[in-house]
């Protein structure tokens, strides 16, 4: 009975060294697989923040380099670095890194504000806005939503960077004299003068050169 019950021992001794033995092997795949997709998500983060950086000084040498492309995330873009300045492609790019190959791209969409454009920043959709600062939602030019994505074989998602950039640069006209009254829809090219558009709610005859908000 005493050998049989160390044969016996042995049998379950060896059975549970092979279980254990196994699920080690499980834990340190699995352990070599997240190490792995753990690197490429960093890579494919950085890619992005790169991607991301560089559209920010794409805008910054000129707004209209980011307004004027084509609207919406079925409509993807990449830039070439390599010319001077930088230049928009319609198309994603690929770039390979540690062997795996990575697909990058951005796209462009206006960014809408609450009261119709004076105040938050908003996802909802343009409404009818009667003026500045009324109820609604409108469009801000000086503002446009740029999403960075970054995707690689093997993942459903990628890498998604969102960011809002604004145009800080805008000329701002200086206007003091109005004596010259309406009729004018914008400025002429040399600049400021004395005229106006309109003069519905508003009176420029009390005090010629002077303009008066009229409320209602």
């Amino acid at each position: 009975m005493r050998q049989g019950q160390s044969l016996m021992e042995l049998v379950v001794g060896l059975g549970v060294t092979t279980i254990i033995i196994s699920a080690s092997a499980i834990t340190i795949a699995a352990g070599l697989r997240s190490d792995i997709q753990a690197k490429r998500l960093q890579a494919a983060t950085d890619l992005a923040r790169e991607l991301s950086d560089n559209v920010r000084a794409f805008a910054a040498a000129d707004w209209r380099n980011v307004y004027d492309l084509i609207h919406g995330s079925g409509n993807r873009y990449s830039l070439n670095t390599s010319a001077s300045p930088f230049t928009a492609s319609s198309s994603s790019e690929t770039l390979e890194v540690e062997s795996v190959t990575y697909n990058r791209y951005f796209y462009v969409e206006n960014a809408n504000r609450l009261l119709c454009g004076a105040s938050a920043i908003t996802t909802d959709g343009a409404t009818a806005c009667a003026q500045i600062g009324a109820t609604g939602v409108a469009d801000d030019p000086s503002t446009q939503r740029i999403t960075v994505i970054t995707t690689w074989p093997g993942t459903a998602t990628g890498v998604r960077l969102v960011e809002y950039l604004s145009r800080s640069r805008n000329t701002i006209m200086r206007q003091t004299d109005w004596s010259g009254g309406s009729g004018q829809e914008s400025f002429p090219s040399g600049g400021v003068n004395n005229q106006f558009a309109s003069s519905t709610g508003v009176n420029v005859t009390a005090t010629p050169g002077s303009i008066k908000v009229i409320l209602p």
